[in-house]
């Protein structure tokens, strides 16, 4: 696949996500907003509204050039995971959607929903910069995986040795080192891609062993609230 891409507001919770708890749902998309909420003490869960107007989703939860591997120039476009991202960001309202009329049918098959939403609330967790070392302690063996592919490795040198202006900004700005920011890219890139052809990647292989496990029950809960909730 090729990986270029001109976004630079990249947001690492996807903007659909944040759109289906839109404050103004009714609003353009460019004008939804959303609430923001910083943590005041993570012992106490203590929490304090950032807005209470709200903030832009546009603008939330998002860095400049956060997945941007190899920039080619200033206006020019980049390498990035923008495009990866989309085939699991494009499904996630229709699958929300579908899920939320199907729950009060019973005996209503809802694996393909369930199994999709997971998929992308764990890529959250992967594409999440203030958790950059749990998800490398979580991937290590990933650490010092090369591709043999040369289209994948040809990527895969862009991720580890490409242009990054942006680099020392973010990892002074989320408490991580070069080496850090470098293998979180590179965890990315080899959980997203797929190694072989008709093969599904390492991320859906990963979701299907924990759902597709014959000697394994899967329990989901889903939860309905009767006042508003942080997301």
């Amino acid at each position: 696949m090729d990986l270029r891409d001109v976004t630079k507001n990249q947001h690492f919770l996807p903007q659909v996500e944040q759109r289906l708890n839109a404050i103004n749902p009714q609003a353009k998309s460019k004008n939804q907003k959303i609430y923001s909420f910083s943590i005041k003490n993570r012992d106490s869960c203590t929490v304090s509204i950032d807005s209470e107007i709200g903030v832009s989703i546009c603008k939330n939860l998002s860095l400049n050039d956060l997945f941007s591997f190899d920039v080619l120039g200033k206006e020019a476009s980049k390498y990035n995971f923008e495009k990866l991202f989309h085939s699991y960001e494009v499904i996630i309202q229709a699958n929300t959607e579908s899920l939320l009329s199907k729950i009060h049918s019973p005996k209503t098959d809802v694996k393909l929903e369930i199994f999709n939403i997971f998929r992308s609330k764990f890529l959250n967790f992967i594409r999440n910069p203030y958790s950059i070392k749990k998800i490398l302690n979580t991937f290590s063996e990933l650490k010092g995986a090369i591709p043999t592919d040369p289209i994948h490795l040809a990527n895969f040198n862009r991720v580890l040795n490409g242009n990054k202006p942006q680099q020392d900004y973010l990892c002074e700005q989320l408490g991580i080192t070069k080496n850090d920011y470098e293998y979180w890219l590179a965890t990315i890139f080899f959980l997203l891609n797929s190694m072989g052809t008709d093969q599904p990647n390492f991320l859906d292989r990963l979701i299907k062993r924990i759902y597709e496990n014959p000697n394994r029950l899967v329990r989901v809960c889903v939860y309905t609230y009767d006042d508003e909730n942080c997301l």
